[in-house]
């Protein structure tokens, strides 16, 4: 798996220098959306039966569509689908803030940044990059200051990283919005033993 991800990172950086700036914007959009839901459905909806070929024809195909479209958000949020699915997060985060500051102002479109603000960190979080996930965190809540979840494991891992005024800040957040969190409940009284 990393294989295959370090050689579609590589091939990123020249994936958008070799697509072919001929054809019309909605065709090349149309495209890429029938070989993303091609890729899904060969790769079963997991990325441990990726094949690299068929990813390779999704990115080119996509970035086609934002060069010859790059102000068309449905192009913006199927590149940032696309990089999200395939488990290059850097790639994804850059891609979102693409689609979200083409899209700004529009609920939808916050509530889809804290969602990947808020993956992000989890995958932070299991690579044990707690700093970075602590900011994917603190841009989730920005996005949606109504998210629980990421308002809860913010105070967690700002317990972990030993930041325990800021950790009780977060926890008592997430228990206005869920008084039964037992995780912001337990590290609130953990911070408050530390202050």
């Amino acid at each position: 798996m990393d294989r295959i991800l370090k050689i579609l990172g590589c091939v990123l950086v020249f994936g958008a220098a070799r697509a072919e700036l001929n054809g019309a914007p909605l065709e090349a959009y149309l495209q890429a959306q029938r070989l993303y839901s091609e890729a899904i459905s060969s790769s079963a909806g997991t990325t441990s039966n990726l094949k690299l070929e068929v990813w390779l024809k999704v990115i080119d195909a996509t970035e086609k569509a934002v060069l010859l479209a790059p102000k068309e958000p449905e192009s913006l949020l199927l590149r940032a689908q696309v990089f999200t699915r395939i488990q290059l997060f850097l790639k994804a985060d850059t891609a979102w803030r693409a689609y979200f500051d083409l899209t700004e102002g529009s609920s939808a479109s916050r509530a889809l940044m804290a969602n990947v603000q808020f993956e992000l960190a989890v995958k932070a979080r299991e690579a044990k990059k707690l700093n970075e996930a602590i900011a994917y965190l603190e841009q989730a809540v920005f996005y949606n200051p109504q998210k629980q979840k990421a308002w809860s494991l913010l105070g967690r891992s700002r317990f972990e990283a030993g930041r325990f005024a800021l950790a009780s800040e977060a926890c008592l957040r997430a228990l206005e919005l869920n008084p039964n969190d037992q995780m912001a409940t337990y590290y609130l009284k953990l911070a408050r033993a530390k202050l």
